[in-house]
């Protein structure tokens, strides 16, 4: 970034805000609110073996690389541009995927304006879906500029205010004496060693997706060496503080099996203000987040189709995804985003329920991005390998031995997200084990397939 010519080095404190921005969301915080204390656990463990480990590679691999093209360009420096394709195509999908479930949560702060009870119906939430989606998708084609000092209060107001709302209003509840749906004492720290209990890592994976944001700032940050390792500790300490406790806030009043997965958070608002007498703070709550999810969601709608139009305009995808407007708005990639997120929507309809709808499109969502993690990991390998003199302004620590033992890290933790994600979790109703896992399978078959058959017709 730059003021009149002149470039302007990012502090920590800024790289460590973007950070917390870029992943910090009320949705978050009731995917595994009903594990109680034992939510804590997965968190910890999924900041230690993915949160910093990703920021920390991405971190490298933008500082060495910063032109334009991110994920794409990092692969295919490593392995080709095929393999490139891939894995922004990877990164799109997931995106896709993932954006009815984003405007779920969109659905339910808007029942919660109008009628709380508007939340569980799958029609009134298709419905809203589907008009904000094609709203802002529309509004995308158009030239529109949204300041940073607007986005930068959207995120303030809108996401992090609730959240410490949220879990004053949980430590409230405990200095008052009222009973609460978990004990006190932590005794179930550790869950119950189970696949199923371990399939929530796919969810909270997708919900850490967004620190390697900060890594496309690299040219510009001061002393890099220094700032990244400072920002990301900083930044994944503040994230899991507010994820954990903003958790187990709603854990502490409602009962496991009611926790709404999509408005969970707004359901323990709802709880609180009732239980305290003041049920008309829930309107204020409600309209402060949404303006916060109306602050952000442009990016949802608009980032990764900008990423693959850069893929596009290299000649590794079909004429139709290169199309620009005059306002160079990728619009044909906006329309098929638009089209398949609308189908995927449709789960909300068809699924048993909206908490099973929710957490299949999450699940097929992780297991897609955390294809993409693995390939990073692995680009990282090779290129310290076949690049050894490339200037690298951020370094992974530790030599070799570190640059191994981080990657194959969070490589770990992106093929255990993936394979975990077939077997269905305890507590959700998802129909029949077996169909669950097959036709997550297939679905993935079907996500990933595109790029290839694309190569084939190069």
């Amino acid at each position: 970034m730059s003021i009149n010519g002149v470039n302007k080095l990012i502090s920590v404190p800024t790289l460590t805000l973007i950070s917390i921005s870029a992943v910090i969301s009320l949705r978050n915080f009731s995917l595994i609110a009903s594990q109680g204390w034992a939510s804590t656990f997965y968190y910890l463990a999924a900041g230690l073996l993915f949160l910093i480990p990703i920021s920390l590679i991405c971190a490298e691999l933008a500082s060495t690389f910063p032109k334009k093209g991110g994920v794409y360009l990092w692969v295919s420096e490593a392995f080709g541009t095929q393999s490139g394709v891939v894995a922004i195509w990877l990164e799109w999908m997931e995106s896709v995927i993932w954006l009815p479930v984003v405007l779920s949560f969109f659905a339910g702060l808007v029942a919660y304006l109008i009628n709380p009870d508007l939340a569980y119906n799958r029609y009134f939430v298709l419905a809203i879906i589907l008009t904000t989606l094609w709203g802002l998708t529309f509004l995308n084609f158009m030239k529109i500029q949204i300041s940073a000092v607007v986005s930068a209060i959207g995120i303030l107001v809108g996401t992090i205010v609730p959240s410490l709302l949220l879990i004053l209003l949980g430590v409230l509840w405990i200095l008052l004496g009222k009973p609460t749906e978990i004990p006190l004492i932590p005794d179930h720290f550790f869950p119950p060693m189970t696949v199923s209990n371990f399939v929530f890592f796919s969810g909270i994976l997708l919900s850490f997706c967004g620190m390697e944001v900060s890594a496309f700032h690299a040219q510009n940050v001061d002393n890099p060496r220094k700032s990244y390792p400072i920002a990301t500790f900083l930044s994944t300490a503040v994230v899991l503080a507010l994820t954990i406790l903003g958790t187990l806030s709603i854990a502490l009043i409602l009962p496991a099996n009611q926790i709404q997965l999509s408005f969970g958070t707004m359901q323990a608002f709802s709880a609180y203000f009732n239980q305290l007498g003041v049920s008309w703070m829930i309107y204020g709550v409600a309209g402060i987040a949404l303006f916060g999810a109306l602050a952000s969601m442009n990016t949802w709608i608009i980032g990764p189709s900008r990423g693959l139009l850069v893929s596009a305009e290299h000649g590794d995808l079909p004429k139709f995804c290169r199309y620009k407007n005059e306002n160079q708005s990728p619009t044909h990639i906006l329309y098929a985003q638009g089209v398949i997120s609308s189908i995927l929507a449709s789960a909300f309809v068809l699924m048993p329920t909206i908490n099973a709808s929710y957490w299949v499109l999450t699940v097929l969502a992780a297991q897609l991005i955390a294809i993409m993690y693995f390939i990073i990991c692995a680009s990282l390998i090779r290129l310290r390998y076949t690049k050894p003199h490339l200037e690298r302004p951020y370094k992974l620590p530790g030599g070799m031995r570190g640059m191994w033992a981080i990657a194959g890290t969070a490589a770990f933790a992106s093929l255990l997200t993936f394979f975990v994600g077939f077997f269905p979790p305890e507590g959700i109703d998802v129909g029949d084990p077996l169909y669950y896992g097959v036709g997550l399978f297939i679905a993935v078959i079907v996500a990933t397939f595109a790029p290839f058959i694309r190569f084939k017709q190069s």
